[in-house]
């Protein structure tokens, strides 16, 4: 498959509103600033919402796109007096956002910040605006807040008028990452809202143990209120994304008898490394056993490396594509899952490589929904054929 190289050039009220807001969004797609119906077509570069799921997928094809920041945006100005607000990010270079937390907490509202340690400079705009607007910020070691390598998280917490939403993305908060393709995901959820804050309380100790209480690697994966979603974080010392692509035990044209195939394993990763090779060798099983795998990389090299030959057979140049600027980590399943037909969202900030797994914090959320799953699978397709067609 050819590389391709993309261009990067009072209360009452208030819960009126934002009740309001969340009931447009479930309509259609959220622009920059705009609400407004969308199809599949269009849906690939907004935000979408049904139940207790939103996604949003920018689009830089134009050059940059920071939808992703600006729905925070939207969330951030939501809040006010009593509710909270809770971050841990990897990299946070751009002043926008954090001049709304530190609007948001001039309005009563309890925001808390974790960072990497890199962030903490002078330079940095994102930074010296939340501590210099009085945020509390909470600046891990150069290696990491619990694990040994870096804080990697895009994780968000908000607390609206009682209202629990975890928010998990694959950007960070520079102008650069404005320039890729990137994805988020609100979960509406206090069960999985609580889970994360009990992560997010445990990066600030920096410590496994928070209150008393020591996390193992059996406590690293937590449940929502409902069975559609589940937590995972990092670091952790067994290869969860193994285990999952090991629950998948059999695809069909049409499995669950709704006359659409049910073999589809996608995947898209700005990194994949050969410390998870065991991981590219069972999607090559899965391809052996009629699965549907696609994989979506981030540079030739990589490319070149999971299309080659292995214990498990190897994947054909057809099935794996580079974009560029794809900064995604995603696994989409439409198999036999777990002992039944599903569709099945991964994503978060979790990547295939060796740091993403035993040494990075990182936090990966699994959703069995099926309106995730097709919001999720257009975008895919979208992203495969930007990496497709001939040389």
């Amino acid at each position: 498959m050819r590389l391709r190289r993309l261009n990067h050039s009072s209360r009452t009220k208030r819960t009126l509103i934002y009740a309001s807001a969340l009931a447009v969004v479930a309509a259609g797609t959220v622009g920059a600033t705009t609400y407004a119906q969308a199809d599949a077509s269009t849906r690939a570069g907004g935000c979408t919402a049904s139940g207790a799921y939103e996604v949003c997928f920018n689009d830089p094809a134009g050059g940059s796109d920071p939808l992703i920041e600006t729905r925070l945006r939207e969330l951030t100005r939501s809040a006010e007096s009593g509710d909270s607000i809770r971050v841990s990010l990897y990299t946070w270079t751009r002043a926008e956002l954090a001049n709304d937390l530190v609007a948001a907490k001039k309005r009563g509202v309890d925001v808390k910040v974790v960072l990497d340690g890199h962030n903490k400079t002078d330079g940095n705009a994102g930074y010296t605006v939340l501590r210099d607007g009085g945020v509390p910020v909470t600046s891990c070691s150069d290696n990491g807040c619990i694990g040994s390598n870096v804080n990697h998280n895009k994780l968000y917490l908000f607390n609206i008028d009682g209202v629990k939403q975890s928010v998990l993305s694959s950007a960070n908060l520079s102008t650069a990452q404005t320039g890729w393709y990137n994805n988020l995901i609100r979960i509406t959820d206090s069960g999985l809202y609580d889970y994360y804050q009990g992560y997010w309380n445990r990066m600030n100790a920096q410590s496994w143990t928070y209150d008393g209480v020591t996390w193992h690697d059996d406590d690293k994966v937590g449940y929502g209120s409902s069975t559609a979603t589940k937590a995972y974080v990092y670091p952790r010392g067994t290869d969860n994304v193994l285990g999952v692509l090991g629950n998948v035990t059999k695809c069909s044209t049409d499995g669950n008898g709704d006359g659409n195939s049910d073999r589809k394993i996608w995947v898209a990763q700005s990194l994949f490394t050969q410390a998870r090779e065991s991981v590219r060798n069972k999607l090559a099983d899965l391809q052996d056993m009629g699965c549907d795998v696609r994989i979506v990389v981030a540079d030739g090299t990589t490319e070149k490396w999971v299309q080659s030959s292995n214990s498990g057979g190897n994947l054909s140049d057809a099935k794996v594509g580079t974009v560029t600027n794809t900064h995604n980590k995603l696994i989409l399943i439409d198999a036999y899952y777990a002992g039944k037909w599903q569709d099945v969202v991964f994503t978060g900030s979790h990547n295939l490589t060796g740091t993403s797994l035993d040494t990075n914090d990182e936090a990966l959320v699994r959703v069995t929904d099926y309106f995730v799953f097709k919001e999720y699978r257009v975008y895919f397709d979208k992203l495969f054929g930007l990496a497709s067609g001939t040389s």
